[in-house]
């Protein structure tokens, strides 16, 4: 090779890296303006120590109703679907702290969160093999979903007499767990 042809060679290697750089910059910009334009900060959605807010929605078996309970109770509100295997396991859980602790105030309330045509269907054949007496609200249009950012599931919400949120768990949550939020909640 001659130096003509090395010399041609590095400053291709430079214009391509000059390239390269402005590029980087100019996206650089670009993704902060866009983030400046649509607000910095994320959406969190409903978080603890917040008041809850309530929508209605359609009731498995029944009309559309306000998913929280207008009577001043404890709640809570359990957001689950049929394929995801903790909330298939904690579920015998909250049936028995619903019936351990109803006639003291508290209420448990489930809010089934799939999205898809036969959601009704298939909450039915779940609701008969679990044997689940809870109240089940169907979320079908993610709107509780969205409301309260829910980002897996399953998601349970303990909320107080004065519908504040004092928990929010992600993930798999026990008799025990609930129990030791559930009483002082219960006792005020």
């Amino acid at each position: 090779m001659t130096i003509d042809k090395l010399g041609r060679i590095e400053l291709m290697k430079k214009k391509v890296s000059m390239l390269i750089f402005v590029a980087a910059i100019t996206l650089s910009v670009f993704l902060i303006v866009m983030n400046v334009i649509n607000g910095s900060e994320p959406e969190t959605g409903i978080e603890k120590g917040m008041k809850a807010e309530s929508l209605t929605l359609d009731r498995y078996q029944g009309e559309a109703a306000d998913v929280l309970p207008d009577d001043n109770q404890v709640t809570i509100m359990n957001i689950w679907a049929t394929w995801c295997e903790p909330c298939v396991r904690e579920l015998p859980d909250l049936l028995e702290l619903d019936n351990d602790y109803r006639d003291s105030g508290l209420a448990v309330i489930t809010v089934n969160a799939q999205k898809y045509e036969r959601v009704v269907e298939h909450t039915e054949e779940f609701i008969q093999e679990q044997n689940l007496t809870l109240p089940v609200f169907l979320d079908s249009e993610a709107e509780l979903f969205q409301l309260y950012q829910i980002r897996g599931m399953p998601t349970t919400l303990v909320i107080d007499h004065e519908g504040i949120i004092v928990e929010r768990i992600e993930g798999e949550v026990n008799y025990e767990m609930l129990e030791a939020i559930v009483i002082p909640l219960l006792n005020e």
